[in-house]
């Protein structure tokens, strides 16, 4: 009767165990469902932040506002790294005047050569990962930006 009595309290222990291991399985479930929400949400607010410095000047803008942008341009590029080492999908490439550059020193010589009171086309192209990527400007009088062609 002794053995019998012990073989229940064991039994009884065993099935106690696989339930509090059920009931923690399901705890970390439901909670990690949460945690990918919350990484998700914290993601879209960071690209949000990112791409809200550049779409801002979308659209017909004036010299003055694309200098501006430029000088938002540089400083990413150079706390991102010009070729893209830390992060590549935040560098942005700017096209004026049919070129394309992404360096610190041909960004600085486009947002020299804008001129303040002209108007300018901007538009904004974006990588896979919904990162501005790509800045397009023209010069809507048609002379070119300045001369960096």
């Amino acid at each position: 009767m002794e053995n019998a009595t012990k073989a229940l309290m064991i039994a009884g222990a065993v099935l106690i165990a696989i339930l509090i291991i059920g009931v923690g399985m399901m705890i970390y479930n439901s909670a990690q469902g949460s945690i990918e929400g919350a990484t998700s949400q914290v993601a879209q607010q960071e690209l949000d932040i990112f791409n809200n410095g550049f779409v801002q000047y979308e659209g017909k803008r004036s010299g003055s506002q694309v200098k501006a942008l430029m000088s938002s341009v540089i400083n990413n590029n150079n706390q991102n790294g010009e070729s893209g080492n830390n992060v590549p999908e935040k560098i942005i490439e700017v096209i004026s005047g049919g070129k394309t550059v992404t360096s610190v020193t041909d960004l600085t010589t486009i947002r020299a050569s804008i001129v303040a009171g002209k108007q300018y086309s901007v538009a904004i192209g974006y990588n896979t990962q919904g990162y501005v990527h790509t800045i397009t400007i023209t010069d809507l009088s048609g002379s070119g930006t300045g001369g960096a062609n």
